[in-house]
């Protein structure tokens, strides 16, 4: 493995061929690669933590957005249009995945 090194002489970047950047020839089995590899693996592992939390923070605030409009603390249309779309979608794609339709639209009970 060929490194990049930071001033502080540590290891930043890997590559399997030597380039501008990763000059430094360094055995695959050195314990500097394998500690930057690990370093890289737990970074990822983290940002897809994070990336995950954020698709669940959409449908917290989704869902808060709702409530508002539900409780009529705000009207749907006093959010930008923009806004308006992206929940009209969503609310959208959501139905089409979870169709529930107990009752036929020709079924006509009188309660």
């Amino acid at each position: 493995m060929f490194v990049k090194r930071n001033a502080d002489g540590l290891v930043v970047a890997l590559s399997r061929e030597a380039s501008a950047d990763c000059t430094e020839f360094v055995a695959d089995e050195s314990d500097e690669v394998k500690n930057f590899v690990q370093i890289s693996d737990e970074k990822e592992a983290a940002v897809e933590d994070l990336a995950q939390s954020d698709l669940d923070m959409v449908r917290v605030v989704e869902d808060l957005v709702n409530l508002l409009i539900d409780s009529s603390v705000i009207r749907f249309t006093d959010l930008p249009s923009a806004a308006q779309q992206k929940l009209l979608n969503r609310r959208a794609m959501r139905d089409q995945m979870n169709p529930v339709d107990l009752l036929d639209n020709e079924d006509d009970f009188n309660f």
